[in-house]
């Protein structure tokens, strides 16, 4: 089986129907439920419809116009040469796994992922997924994840994450459960959220009836008494919000010692109140 396919005559459509017949790194947060933009329902819809409708969500957008930037930043900070890869690689042994590297690294012969972000606070769960599905199709001992912080810091970071054979491992199982269970027999997973539902279910049937049983009855019941638990959280919320705006009047900030514990500052035509934890 042929290992990879080359991308640089693709047509983006083209690119976007080939990535429909396996499960890239970008998807494999989703089917492992630890990514926060998609749910294994989602990569689901994606394989199934094979949408080829380019995605022009602005971040999206950005990220892709800032890979040069990155790559020369990683030449004048590391000394790091990058190529654009330019390939779809496919598993050994799966061809319905595959990694569409955003870079790979000359000298050392390994992926390099590019992010941007507003910050980092360390590598979120779906890309240390991401990176380890990368290292997995291209049976790499490491890879590297280079992130342009866009925030008030504004700075390049470079890090380098090792092979996890054991995460591997668990990580491959349920793609190749996913992918023969779902994906290939063409029955959806469960829904995981509400979101999840209003995709699956997008339409009701007229005057048509279920009946309940014990089970969702008992989520009926706590869902009306966390109902009433809001409004009277709400209306306790809004009693105490309204005495620390008296007391505060027009000062910008609430302070305890050294803590800010409220700040109430015009932002706009409004004046925004935000109750910060200093405990």
């Amino acid at each position: 089986m042929k290992l990879h396919i080359s991308t640089n005559k693709m047509s983006t459509k083209e690119w976007l129907r080939e990535r429909c017949d396996s499960i890239g790194a970008s998807d494999c947060g989703g089917v492992l439920g630890v990514s926060p933009w998609k749910t294994p329902l989602d990569v689901y819809y994606d394989k199934i419809n094979k949408d080829t409708t380019e995605n022009d969500a602005f971040h999206l957008w950005l990220g892709n116009a800032l890979e040069p930037v990155i790559k020369k930043r990683l030449a004048l900070e590391h000394n790091m040469i990058v190529n654009n890869d330019n390939k779809i690689r496919y598993d050994k042994i799966h061809r319905f796994l595959s990694a569409n590297l955003d870079g790979w690294c000359v000298k050392e012969k390994v992926p390099v992922e590019y992010k941007t972000a507003g910050h980092w606070d360390g590598i979120p769960d779906t890309y240390y997924a991401q990176l380890q599905h990368q290292m997995m199709v291209t049976q790499t001992p490491y890879a590297y994840i280079a992130v342009l912080v866009l925030g008030y810091n504004r700075r390049l970071i470079l890090e380098k994450y090792e092979r996890d054979d054991k995460f591997i491992s668990i990580m491959r199982k349920q793609l190749v459960n996913f992918w023969n269970k779902n994906v290939a027999k063409k029955i959806a997973p469960e829904p995981v959220c509400e979101r999840d539902c209003r995709l699956k279910f997008p339409e009701h049937k007229e005057d048509t009836f279920i009946e309940a049983d014990d089970v969702v009855m008992k989520d009926v019941f706590r869902l009306l008494t966390i109902k009433d638990e809001k409004k009277a959280l709400d209306k306790e919320k809004s009693i105490l919000t309204t005495n620390v705006m008296k007391f505060m009047g027009d000062n910008e900030v609430l302070s305890w010692g050294e803590d800010r514990m409220v700040v109430w500052r015009k932002s706009g035509k409004t004046r925004r109140f935000i109750v910060k934890d200093g405990r």
